[in-house]
């Protein structure tokens, strides 16, 4: 305390818990000391300033954090949002397969892949059979039902690369990347013996017939294609597969 005095006309030094503020004056040759303790520091005017710029700034911090989360909190619940739209957009929400927008959004995007590097690919056009009388008999409950019930059926025999979509009512597509007509044909009898092996189980106990008649149809990658003509060549030999009788594969465009 001593040295300081001596070394600077006026300053503040701390001993323990409490400030010395001095001053020095030439004339007279005297020294004025101020004792304060913490707390007395505190409640006079320049402490107090103090503390209500220490407290608004614990405030200001407090207020940025808080808005930082609530901000975060609103660009995620947007993203969220955004991406539930988008899925909306794209598929159908009785089966959560594609709907038709998505589903020949998806194909055209694969189709120009494999003309790009010369890949075969496949398209099996499904037509469930009778849905109408289901409708009738069982009510559009069940019909709903029924429309889960096929669209579980044949994702559970499609490969991980293949992509379905409900495109109409009781019609789907599925597209087979990388396929040629025999591997297509053979994806389409799997899932019609799956089909003819489980029928729709409904609560009370009754079940429900669901079947479905297919049209295959391939192209090979150095041939050249287009979503359009596979999907229609599929939906004739389909048409074909309906008035031999429903229920089977046709993956031709002569009779057998």
């Amino acid at each position: 305390m001593q040295q300081a005095v001596l070394k600077q006309s006026e300053g503040t030094t701390r001993i323990g818990t409490s400030f010395v503020t001095f001053t020095r004056m030439e004339n007279p040759n005297i020294t004025l000391i101020s004792l304060q303790s913490l707390r007395q520091g505190l409640q006079d005017q320049y402490g107090r300033i103090s503390l209500t710029l220490v407290a608004l700034w614990c405030l200001f911090v407090i207020t940025l954090i808080g808005t930082h989360y609530v901000i975060s909190r609103l660009v995620r619940n947007m993203e969220t949002l955004q991406n539930r739209l988008s899925w909306r957009a794209e598929h159908d929400p009785l089966t959560e397969l594609l709907n038709r927008r998505g589903f020949f959004d998806k194909a055209e995007e694969i189709t120009r892949k494999g003309q790009c590097y010369g890949r075969s690919m496949a398209i099996i056009q499904v037509d469930l059979d009778k849905f109408k009388n289901i409708n009738d008999v069982y009510g559009h409950h069940v019909g709903d039902l029924a429309l889960k019930h096929a669209a579980d059926t044949m994702t559970s025999m499609l490969r991980k690369q293949d992509i379905i979509g409900r495109i109409g009512g009781e019609e789907f597509c599925i597209m087979l990347p990388n396929t040629v007509l025999s591997e297509a044909v053979a994806i389409a009898e799997r899932i019609h013996t799956q089909f003819n092996r489980q029928n729709l189980m409904l609560s009370d106990g009754r079940t429900v017939e669901v079947t479905a008649s297919m049209g295959v149809s391939a192209c090979s990658g150095t041939t050249g294609c287009s979503i359009e003509s596979l999907q229609s060549q599929a939906d004739k030999r389909l048409y074909r597969a309906k008035t031999a009788g429903r229920n089977q594969v046709c993956a031709s465009d002569m009779d057998a």
